[in-house]
This record gives C-alpha cells, structure tokens and sequence, in this order.
C-alpha cells in the first residue's frame, strides 16, 4: 500500500474505480440476466436498444480511427513533401553559393574582406586564380 501512496491521485483513484465498475457492471448483468430469464417483457425490449447502441458505439470508434488514419497519413506526406522540397532547396543553395564564390568578381566577399583588412594597416595583396586554384598572398 505505501507503493501505491508514491502515484498520482489519478493512478490511485483507478485502483478504486476499476473493481467499483466491475462489480456495478457484474451487478447489472446479474439483474438483466435474471429479468431475461423470466422473460420479462421490458428486459427484452431492452435488449434491441442494448445491441443497437452497441452497434452504434462500434460504428463510432471505427469511424473516428479511420479518421485519425487519414490525418496520420495526410500529415506524413506533408512532411515528407517538406522535408524533399527543404533538401532541394538546400542543394540549390549549396550549388549557388559555390557559383557565386567562383563567378563573382574580386573571388567572394571573403577576399574583399581581406584586402580591406590589409589595406588598413598598410599591407599589400595579390591574389589570382589558376586551373582552379586560388592562391592570396598578404604582405604587412
């Protein structure tokens, strides 16, 4: 019992509703079953609304995890969908960045970055690129 004391008061209510709902449930059949037994009219008339209702609650839950199915399955295309556009994208960047660092005058922001930085001090800088090799020499 003083396991039961570390858990959540909604873990420890369920220990006390679960055999409180069994034995209502077990009492409910038991008179239901005795009314069927003296074929008692209203109890078999009851029986119809039971078995309908059942049927009804069955077509419900169906219905709902049906639902809940297709969301799941919309939902995952879309993120697939996203996760192949999110790569193209990135793959077109990558492509467009190593473009613009060799096709762009001066070689990129990098290199006018470093002039810039040699030039405030007094340096010199020279730079060229040759059978795609790229070579930057800096003097202070």
């Amino acid at each position: 019992m003083r396991q039961l004391s570390h858990y959540p008061a909604s873990v420890q209510c369920q220990f006390g509703i679960v055999p409180l709902v069994g034995y209502l449930f077990d009492y409910i059949t038991h008179v239901y079953t005795s009314l069927l037994s003296e074929a008692n009219p209203a109890a078999v008339e009851f029986m119809f609304f039971v078995c309908c209702a059942a049927f009804l609650c069955s077509i419900l839950r169906a219905s709902r995890v049906e639902r809940q199915r297709i969301q799941m399955e919309q939902l995952q295309t879309s993120l697939n969908l996203q996760v192949t556009q999110a790569m193209r994208e990135i793959e077109a960047l990558r492509l467009s960045q190593q473009r613009a660092s060799t096709y762009r005058t001066g070689h990129g922001l990098g290199v006018r970055s470093i002039c810039a930085i040699s030039e405030q001090y007094g340096g010199l800088t020279s730079f060229a690129a040759k059978d795609g090799q790229f070579t930057l020499r800096v003097m202070l």
